[in-house]
Formats: C-alpha cells, sequence, structure tokens
C-alpha cells in the first residue's frame, strides 16, 4: 500500500509540475510569440519551477499545518461572503439582483479574503 500511495503522489506531482512548466511557457510566449521553445529550455524551465516548490516547501514547513489551516478558513469565508454578490446562470445573489444584475463576487471575494489571510497568517508570527 505505501507504494502505491508513493507513486500516486509522483504521478500527481509530475501532472503539476508540468502544468506549471506549460503555465510559465504560455507567459512567456504572450510577450515573446516568436519564441518557439525546444526540449531544452522545457526541462530547465522543469528544473525551475522544482527548485522554487522545493524552496518554498522547505520554507513553509516549519508551520505549515497553521498556514494551511489558515488558508482554508479565509477560503471558506471568501466563498460565504461571495454568494450574496453572484450572477450566474445558476444563481443570482440578492446584492447582485439589485446591481442589475452586476456579478461583484470575484472583487468582494479578493478584498475580503486577502486582508483576512494576511490578518489569520500574522497574527501567530507577532
Amino acid at each position: 500500500m505505501p507504494v502505491l500511495f508513493m507513486l500516486s503522489v509522483i504521478s500527481h506531482n509530475a501532472l503539476n509540475l508540468h502544468g506549471a512548466a506549460l503555465w510559465i511557457i504560455t507567459l512567456v510566449q504572450t510577450f515573446a510569440y516568436r519564441w518557439i521553445p525546444t526540449a531544452k529550455s522545457r526541462a530547465v524551465i522543469s528544473i525551475l519551477v522544482f527548485a522554487a516548490c522545493a524552496i518554498a516547501a522547505v520554507l513553509a514547513g516549519k508551520d505549515f499545518i497553521g498556514h494551511f489551516i489558515d488558508m482554508v478558513l479565509a477560503y471558506a469565508v471568501g466563498i460565504a461572503v461571495q454568494i450574496a454578490f453572484m450572477n450566474t446562470p445558476l444563481y443570482v445573489g440578492p446584492i447582485s439582483e439589485h446591481l442589475n444584475g452586476a456579478d461583484l463576487s470575484w472583487v468582494v471575494g479578493l478584498v475580503v479574503t486577502s486582508p483576512l489571510y494576511f490578518w489569520l497568517a500574522s497574527r501567530g508570527s507577532a
């Protein structure tokens, strides 16, 4: 069972690494549209992404669970706050209805969630 779990984790992380490398290539090609990435450049980008993620994991590892709980709490509050401002084919929130159908949920989510997470994450280090 541990071997299967390890193989599952490796395969999922490989897909995440591949997706991040493709995102960076797409970002670069947005501004340098004539650049065609070679196998070598894709490998270098993948290695750089892996190194950056490994460094971030080591630095965040000290209090990972605490920061993760802060993130999940801020995320849940952000979703709850956005509901009243949503305008989708499935649901129109009461505030969105009063604003002639304007969907401001993403703005409200950003304005509420960002400072909330900053406060939650920094309160333990004060």
